[in-house]
């Protein structure tokens, strides 16, 4: 099962042009904030929860290894994509297929998608903050 998250970087990158060169910092910035949110992703699908009380199954560790990321640049903007090829992860970790037993302790590709926005807004934010300091102090200089 593969999540894909696009950040269309066009008018950005189109904008910095325009500043003889900014579209590669702008480019760096943008690429790495979508690096920094696949990670909080990867890492948050990859956690393991604590076992059920009693429970005396040993855990390989395999589903939470076998989660994979990728950043790759496409037209006009950048493309993170998590995945994980399990073939029981839909069990574990998908709302639409997830087992009883795992209901309420694991987390799900659904809340990735649902909780934290705030977060990738953020890392975005902070990106753009970061070219606008970078393009005034050039300006400055």
């Amino acid at each position: 099962m593969t999540l894909e998250f696009k950040i269309d970087t066009t008018a950005i990158t189109k904008a910095m042009r325009a500043l003889d060169g900014f579209d590669k910092v702008a480019k760096q910035e943008i690429e790495h904030a979508t690096y920094d949110n696949i990670i909080w992703g990867h890492d948050f699908l990859g956690k393991y929860p604590p076992k059920p009380h009693g429970s005396t199954y040993d855990r390989q560790g395999t589903l939470g290894e076998r989660w994979q990321h990728t950043v790759n640049e496409f037209s006009g903007g950048i493309r993170a994509t998590l995945s994980n090829l399990t073939e029981y992860m839909p069990y574990v970790q998908d709302e639409a297929m997830q087992a009883k037993v795992h209901r309420g302790r694991w987390p799900t590709i659904q809340m990735l998608t649902r909780v934290p926005v705030y977060k990738f807004r953020q890392r975005y934010e902070q990106a753009l903050r970061r070219i606008g300091d970078i393009m005034a102090g050039r300006f400055r200089g």
